[in-house]
């Protein structure tokens, strides 16, 4: 805990001030957890009818004596109508002014995810704080955000959250970081976006998976597989791992490579998919026919996983978590301003994959 405080305030001790207000009257949240209001919780502040939100600030407080004595303060959960108020409640209450300048990680609930006006509001809230780096990275909750906050402090691993280290360690799994940025340009076009979904199993906290948002609302989850083949796809797949029997493929680059045309009424998607990697197991490598047989395993391997992706996101999910119509906008606008019912499109949208595995 100690060390993830002092990363924090270092660069505001070489400043020797701060924006006019003392260090010690601040509260630095380097987490945020978003829930929706429960009336069965309980809360710091009092409720007075109509919360809708409930949110867990997790602080690196300052004591008058430097940063040798640090007191640590249990995460605050503080209840509001609005975003907004939740907010005050902790000036309120702990008579500091909160900072989310220096926040981490947001973490958001599933109850909110599944609310469209409750997450148009938090994100209005944060998009308008221009405090908050839009590098700050976005998780999702499948329970409570809360539990996941807790979690993370009491086994004092918030340093796993710092967006450099957490996204090269071994618990990211199958994911690609969402950042603030990322998701509000993603979701600006149709409300659909992904957010990787954060776990936490006797005290261990990990990635596995990702929720899948559309009209600004969650519409179902990626499985850790079904999250490989939307990796593989966009071509952000480096350092991954596949799998297949006693070999395994890692990936050191990704390339993706997609067009689309319009041909007889239907919509096609060409992907065109590039990995080089290094394969461990019992293959052969001075073998070179041994080789050849283990790409073209690999090949089919991952052209199988990009297909079922988009066909769980197309069938199960009814979704374009990829944005690929997004793609399609930017990309060849004739084409996209030809289609009569867009909303549609995605689902009746028709995939050619081509995949080139090249091993090293």
């Amino acid at each position: 805990m100690k060390n993830k405080i002092f990363l924090l305030i270092f660069p505001l001790l070489l400043s020797g001030c701060y924006d006019k207000t003392e260090m010690e009257e601040r509260a630095f949240i380097i987490n945020i957890g978003i829930d929706s209001f429960d009336q069965n919780s309980v809360y710091l502040n009092e409720s007075l009818g109509g919360e809708r939100f409930a949110l867990s600030l997790d602080s690196a407080p300052l004591s008058h004596s430097g940063a040798d004595k640090i007191a640590d303060e249990e995460t605050g959960v503080f209840c509001g109508t609005t975003f907004a108020e939740a907010i005050k409640a902790y000036d309120d209450l702990r008579s500091k002014s909160v900072f989310l300048g220096y926040a981490k990680a947001i973490v958001i609930a599933e109850n909110v995810l599944k609310d469209p006006d409750l997450l148009s509001e938090a994100m209005d809230y944060i998009k308008s704080d221009g405090k908050i780096n839009q590098k700050v990275i976005l998780l999702a909750a499948k329970g409570k955000a809360y539990d996941i906050i807790k979690s993370i402090d009491d086994t004092e691993s918030i340093y796993d959250l710092y967006i450099s280290n957490f996204y090269r360690a071994k618990s990211a799994g199958n994911t690609s970081k969402t950042d603030l940025k990322t998701f509000l340009e993603s979701i600006s076009f149709a409300g659909n976006a992904v957010i990787p979904v954060i776990a936490s199993d006797e005290g261990r906290v990990f990635l596995s998976g990702s929720a899948v948002l559309g009209d600004y609302k969650l519409s179902g989850y990626l499985s850790e597989d079904e999250e490989m083949g939307r990796l593989l796809l966009s071509g952000k797949a480096d350092s991954k791992k596949i799998n297949c029997g006693l070999n395994t493929l890692e990936v050191t680059k990704s390339s993706s490579r997609l067009s689309f045309k319009a041909e007889e009424g239907e919509l096609i998607l060409n992907a065109d998919i590039k990995i080089n990697g290094k394969v461990y197991g019992i293959v052969d490598k001075s073998d070179k026919n041994q080789i050849e047989e283990t790409e073209k395993m690999f090949e089919e391997i991952i052209k199988d996983k990009i297909i079922n992706t988009i066909e769980v996101t197309k069938n199960v999910l009814k979704t374009d978590g990829q944005n690929l119509m997004k793609l399609l906008y930017s990309e060849n606008y004739n084409i996209y301003k030809s289609i009569a019912d867009k909303r549609t499109a995605y689902e009746n949208i028709k995939l050619n994959v081509s995949v080139s595995v090249n091993i090293k």
